[in-house]
């Protein structure tokens, strides 16, 4: 078994970023999902996506099933994040 690390996870493409500024104790949240490949096996890929609140990333396995848990995983992060919101900062924020 191959694990994937932070190294494919900086190299990765990001799918969906969202900043979201809070006047909690955390202050700001970056959400974010990531397409990554694995440098020993390119065929097998991942899509990842960081929790702020745990400071961790979420490994999701790359074929269409893992892709919905992702979106599912990323949309629920945000929408925590959002119960705190002052503002939200993302290429589509404001749209």
């Amino acid at each position: 078994m191959v694990v994937l690390g932070e190294e494919e996870w900086n190299k990765g493409i990001v799918m969906a970023r969202v900043v979201v500024i809070t006047s909690g104790p955390g202050g700001k949240y970056e959400i974010e999902m990531r397409s990554c490949t694995c440098k020993e096996d390119m065929d097998r890929g991942a899509i990842v996506v960081y929790n702020p609140f745990e400071d961790r990333l979420m490994w999701f396995r790359g074929d269409h099933l893992g892709e919905l848990e992702a979106r599912s995983a990323f949309m629920n992060l945000l929408g925590v994040a959002l119960c705190d919101v002052d503002a939200v900062e993302g290429s589509n924020a404001d749209s």
